[in-house]
């Protein structure tokens, strides 16, 4: 006695299986409080505030410069940061680059360059 059996994809059954719905996405991990996007954020605005600092210790101009916030940041090296930053001078607000090199181990800051953008 032998049997067969035909079968084709479209002759089996479906099942739909309930799946969980995922967590939602987590950009970032919070210690006490604190995001690696806030320390990110704070890093950056202290080495705009170091450049601009810096940069009115070099110049003697009457109207030193203010410094307004980092729009953006380009890594350069693990040491070196290529940041834009938006500084005041006089009341006018004007777009800069600058160049800043950062040895945490020995707590070293320096302006390479800083320059109208």
């Amino acid at each position: 006695m032998s049997v067969s059996f035909s079968c084709s994809p479209f002759d089996m059954p479906i099942y739909k299986v309930a799946t969980p719905t995922p967590p939602p996405l987590v950009l970032a991990i919070r210690v006490n409080g604190v995001g690696a996007w806030d320390i990110e954020q704070h890093y950056l605005k202290e080495l705009g505030k170091f450049a601009v600092a810096a940069h009115n210790l070099k110049t003697h101009h009457e109207h030193q410069l203010t410094f307004q916030k980092v729009i953006s940041c380009d890594h350069l090296s693990e040491l070196n940061h290529k940041l834009t930053i938006a500084a005041s001078e006089g009341g006018i607000t004007h777009t800069y680059e600058a160049v800043v090199s950062y040895k945490p181990w020995i707590q070293l800051k320096k302006l390479i360059s800083f320059k109208i953008a």
